[in-house]
């Protein structure tokens, strides 16, 4: 039994679910289905999938790599980018006070943001980089949106409480 991380060889689990399994080798990500064989030579797959199921909350959440730094994040097709506030910025050591000052809406209405570019975003082996990004002066959002930036560059499908982003490659 592996968990998301664990190494044999070189060979890395970063996620499993009850279809497949993201593998890398060597630096190259591999999905590999139940029935395929995992050989020592990488072949990049046609399309990039990743599978993330509805929690408790009726919320799809799942983890990213932002600039190099694993965090969660909540799909938000209601928000414009990726939204976070200024202490994950700090923790991802983005620099927002150098980004571009604007005011942002939200649920609770109007609030200080500055726009700025994240270098790369990464959810499960589909990489965006140079993606737009609000940082919002204080503690909301609680958790980072994955926004309509990087969403606008995958394919979604939800059905019965499973949502699946992919992209071709």
């Amino acid at each position: 039994m592996l968990k998301a991380g664990d190494r044999v060889g070189d060979v890395v689990l970063i996620e499993s679910s009850a279809q497949a399994a993201v593998i890398e080798i060597d630096g190259n990500r591999q999905r590999v289905g139940l029935s395929q064989r995992i050989t020592g030579t990488f072949s990049a797959p046609d399309t990039r999938e990743v599978v993330v199921r509805r929690d408790a909350a009726f919320q799809y959440k799942t983890l990213a790599t932002v600039n190099g730094r694993q965090v969660t994040v909540l799909v938000d097709t209601g928000a414009n980018t990726i939204a976070l506030n200024t202490d994950h910025a700090k923790a991802l050591g983005v620099d927002y006070k150098s980004g571009v000052p604007s005011l942002v809406t939200t649920a609770g209405g109007q609030v200080e943001a500055w726009t700025v570019s994240l270098r790369r975003v990464d959810v499960g082996g589909i990489a965006v980089e140079n993606v737009q990004a609000a940082v919002i002066e204080g503690s909301h959002p609680t958790t980072i949106l994955l926004g309509m930036s990087f969403l606008q560059h995958v394919q979604m499908q939800e059905s019965e409480g499973v949502l699946v982003l992919s992209r071709d490659w």
